[in-house]
């Protein structure tokens, strides 16, 4: 039977070492590509935030548009319930006349 008696000092390994990261690993040794890179990603963030300015600017434009139909549409029936209150009005009095 083996206890902890009888380990042997070998047994007992020191501190773990610790893992080191190399923080620059990634970094290319040439800069002038990340700033390429950078460059290009900002002219394509650019870009889709135009798009969405633009798209925001058409669908404010869009609104515009159906919020003025929108007031066209109830001066219509206003116009079509006046009219009809009118002709209700004219055939009371045409029944009037073909008395």
């Amino acid at each position: 039977m083996l206890g902890f008696r009888h380990a042997s000092a070998s047994s007992f390994a020191g501190p773990a070492e610790l893992a080191h990261n190399d923080l620059g690993q990634n970094v290319p040794p040439d800069p002038t590509q990340s700033v390429e890179k950078a460059g290009v990603l900002l002219d394509e963030l650019g870009r889709k935030m135009r798009t969405a300015r633009e798209s925001a600017s058409e669908l404010a434009a869009a609104g515009a548009v159906l919020a003025e139909k929108g007031d066209r549409m109830a001066d219509i029936a206003g116009y079509i319930n006046e009219a009809k209150m009118h002709s209700g009005k004219m055939q009371g009095a045409m029944a009037e006349i073909a008395k």
